[in-house]
């Protein structure tokens, strides 16, 4: 199953650019996938910031940090994939970058995000369809996108803590 250009909210700021759901024998997974057109990207300064060639060259998120912002925001809210044991796993796939060496997109002030969303070149495209193949490779037994429409929200830990510090008078 596919989505494109997915919205994860009701106004539409926070749209994914390809969201896959299947299942790799053991579980059901999504696969958030991020992809930019860029043929040029490089330092920012900033955390999580890179140059982009966007509007001839601004700072921008690293792509990979999008995608994993997308994931923590459907883990932080949606309690039905939490109880369904759904797997989510983001990455970002710059289709037009090709590799250089060092790669400035996977310098060691981004390992911390490249940890936790998988970051994929124009080089790497066999590496990235095996990827695709080791998460999503057979027909998920539940339906992701009905579990993200329709599933339980749950309230941030932040607004629960607002919220009660209302209720207690503070």
């Amino acid at each position: 199953h596919i989505a494109i250009e997915y919205h994860l909210t009701a106004a539409g700021r926070w749209r994914i650019d390809a969201l896959l759901s299947g299942n790799d024998g053991q579980r059901d997974n999504g696969m958030i996938i991020e992809l930019k057109a860029w043929d040029k990207a490089g330092f920012a300064d900033g955390e999580g910031l890179v140059w982009s060639p966007l509007q001839g060259g601004k700072v921008s998120e690293h792509p990979a940090l999008q995608a994993k912002k997308y994931k923590d925001m459907i883990l932080r809210f949606n309690e039905d994939i939490h109880s369904e044991e759904i797997g989510l796993h983001s990455s970002a796939y710059l289709f037009n970058l090709h590799r250089r060496e060092p790669e400035p997109l996977e310098a060691e002030r981004y390992q911390g995000i490249l940890k936790e969303a998988k970051l994929f070149l124009a080089d790497d495209a066999e590496k990235f369809r095996d990827y695709i193949e080791l998460i999503v490779p057979k027909k998920p037994k539940r339906d992701l996108f009905q579990i993200l429409e329709n599933g339980k929200l749950r309230p941030s830990e932040e607004l629960i803590r607002r919220v009660s510090s209302m209720l207690e008078g503070n």
